[in-house]
């Protein structure tokens, strides 16, 4: 869901409070004895923590009480790391800039300009993984850019996966260019699925920048979607972000 740099900051405040409460721990598989098991190593406590010890079984109490804490904290944590992004972006995007095919050529992003993306629709020559996922002929790099790909044809959204968008001197794939009839207009949505791989996120970090440096706004005209290892993304929480970017845009319009 779009949020305003103020609201994003407040949230930020009231999320940081939380994960200072919770303890930062990581889950692995131990072998003792020759018996493997589930355990977590805990990094750190919270100061009010009655605990010292840093290794726990997850399968008894309070390594299991423990592990359920530390996943919460690491979903607070990519909350916060996500909304830092965005605000990044709104800083810089104060004057909404059209999207231009060549300097100085203005380009509508409706239904027409959707049909020229849908025509150049799979033509990212970057190398896709050995294992991907076909739905209608399409080979999606993970299972829940298909995931998407099924929500966007259950709703009535026509999208193109990877098509081919020039902006200005550089040329881009976006995962998915979405048509929304609602508004006669089209959308992006980026899917970055590794956000607990620090590299990743970096990289992930420059992908909201060049959005931003060519006017685009977070929540308006275009959707980040953001998952790990352990907080995959659903797709109500999808249903609500085209909700409230068909709103946003709805305003503008007036």
């Amino acid at each position: 869901m779009f949020l305003s740099e103020e609201q994003a900051k407040l949230r930020i405040d009231y999320l940081n409070k939380q994960i200072d409460s919770l303890p930062e721990g990581h889950l692995y598989e131990r072998t003792t004895r020759g018996k493997t098991y589930s355990a977590i190593w805990i990094k750190s406590y919270p100061k009010t923590s009655k605990y010292s010890h840093r290794y726990f079984s997850t399968t008894r109490s309070p390594g299991k009480d423990l592990a359920a804490l530390a996943l919460k904290r690491a979903k607070l944590v990519d909350e916060v790391n996500t909304l830092l992004m965005q605000i990044g972006i709104n800083r810089n995007t104060r004057r909404r800039i059209s999207l231009v095919a060549r300097r100085g050529e203005p380009v509508k992003m409706d239904y027409e300009f959707f049909c020229k993306l849908k025509k150049t629709e799979d033509t990212n020559t970057y190398p896709k993984p050995k294992k991907c996922y076909e739905y209608k002929g399409i080979l999606f790099r993970s299972k829940s850019e298909q995931i998407i790909a099924e929500y966007l044809d259950k709703m009535g959204y026509p999208y193109s996966y990877e098509s081919r968008l020039t902006m200005e001197n550089k040329t881009v794939h976006p995962d998915f260019s979405v048509y929304i009839p609602e508004i006669d207009k089209v959308i992006f949505i980026e899917f970055m699925g590794r956000m607990d791989d620090r590299d990743y996120i970096l990289d992930a970090g420059e992908r909201f920048k060049f959005y931003g440096n060519k006017g685009f706004m977070v929540g308006r005209d275009v959707i980040f979607i953001c998952e790990t290892d352990t907080n995959a993304f659903d797709t109500g929480m999808l249903d609500i972000w085209i909700n409230a970017l068909i709103m946003a845009n709805t305003e503008v319009a007036k």
